[in-house]
């Protein structure tokens, strides 16, 4: 039996190649412990039952969530005269609409500094946990309505659960026209919102 002795060529090499993969492997182990979280984006959408970019919001209506005998519908909101509305339809039940209503929560001040009105929808819930979501995200600040039995909301987000599909949140102008729909929101969701 030969047995080859390695030359010192043959070493370097080795030892080369061996710090080259203990280099590979560090860095990637790092960039990956390091690596920003993934974003998630929102789903655009440009219809959602009746409702389209482009045209009027479908009208809609309920009642304010906190004077119970006064009836609400969008064309009463239009009259405050803000250049631009988010029309977000949420319930209880839902729980990705919780995700949604927390971001919203914490732009108050983005709001207010972009001049856009929130319309909170509130759709087949019963009241009281209507006033526990409003309590719950701070939402003293946004026009609130409610529509115990989700009829109405059916032509905006129609779907399986309870006959809808939530999250829906429409951007629409002083005009009540739609400009943008937004389904699952993302961490790109109040950019959205207030951006042109």
């Amino acid at each position: 039996m030969i047995t080859q002795v390695p030359n010192s060529s043959h070493m370097r090499h080795a030892v080369s190649l061996r710090r080259l993969m203990m280099f590979v492997l560090v860095s990637l182990l790092t960039t990956h412990a390091y690596a920003e979280p993934s974003k998630s984006k929102s789903e655009v959408l440009q219809k959602s039952g009746e409702a389209k970019v482009g045209a009027p919001l479908p009208f809609f209506s309920g009642w304010d969530l906190t004077q119970p005998s006064r009836p609400m519908n969008n064309r009463m909101i239009l009259r405050s005269k803000k250049e631009k509305y988010v029309v977000s339809l949420c319930a209880s039940w839902c729980e990705p609409c919780m995700e949604g209503l927390e971001r919203l929560s914490k732009a108050r001040k983005q709001f207010d500094k972009a001049g856009v009105e929130l319309v909170l929808y509130i759709v087949r819930d019963e009241r009281s946990r209507g006033l526990a979501l409003r309590e719950r995200f701070k939402f003293s600040w946004a026009t609130i309505m409610i529509d115990e039995y989700g009829e109405n909301a059916k032509r905006l987000a129609p779907g399986e659960r309870e006959g809808l599909k939530l999250p829906r949140t429409f951007v629409i102008d002083g005009r009540g026209i739609v400009q943008k729909i937004i389904g699952r929101e993302g961490d790109d969701y109040i950019r959205l919102l207030l951006n042109k």
